[in-house]
């Protein structure tokens, strides 16, 4: 992975684009997860790379990544939650403009999913979300979504995934400020 996302920074976007569609596509048809696993991650680390070329493909990047968030096995979710991640990353503003509801639906099943694995990168992306929305309206859809599935998550989360779960709170929280106040009580119980 870290040798295809040195190529892709290194050759023309324009030259590496066309392989890597036709190669992660066929990957990702198989039936063999591990083969569809690496060509999310494939993609993943190309996305910085190549992202002058790929945003004309953004609509496809997240139809790929969403579609692989309901895979059957848990490590084809892990590398299409943290597709969803990178995508919103390299790709910030313009995917949060175009994908934000989209992407929140999604995020909110994936931090719901019983293994941790698979939920740390849903809660890295919806963090990365939380801080890089700056619309009052998309700072809302955040907290209307997130916050209420964060709450009971965290009363049941390892001492590990805890850490996770509260960084994502935080960055909701900070970015919505006073309108937090609605969740309060899920968060901080009366003494």
């Amino acid at each position: 992975c870290s040798f295809l996302g040195r190529l892709a920074s290194a050759l023309a976007p324009r030259v590496l684009v066309p392989v890597l569609f036709e190669r992660t596509s066929q990957l990702l048809a198989s039936a063999v997860w591990q083969q569809r696993a690496a060509a999310l991650s494939a993609m993943v680390v190309s996305f910085e790379g190549c992202a002058s070329a790929l945003e004309q493909h953004l609509g496809e990047l997240f139809a790929l990544a969403a579609k692989h968030t309901k895979d059957a096995h848990p490590r084809v979710r892990w590398a299409a939650y943290n597709a969803l991640c990178e995508l919103a990353t390299v790709f910030d503003p313009v995917f949060q403009a175009a994908y934000l509801r989209d992407t929140l639906a999604l995020l909110v099943a994936g931090v719901q999913e019983p293994l941790e694995r698979v939920q740390a990168p849903a809660l890295s992306c919806a963090q990365q979300l939380a801080e890089s929305v700056t619309e009052e309206s998309d700072v809302a859809l955040c907290a209307q979504a997130l916050l209420p599935v964060l709450a009971p998550l965290l009363a049941r989360a390892s001492l590990d995934a805890a850490g996770d779960v509260l960084d994502c709170v935080a960055a909701v929280a900070r970015r919505c400020g006073a309108a937090f106040e609605p969740f309060y009580a899920l968060y901080v119980p009366p003494v």
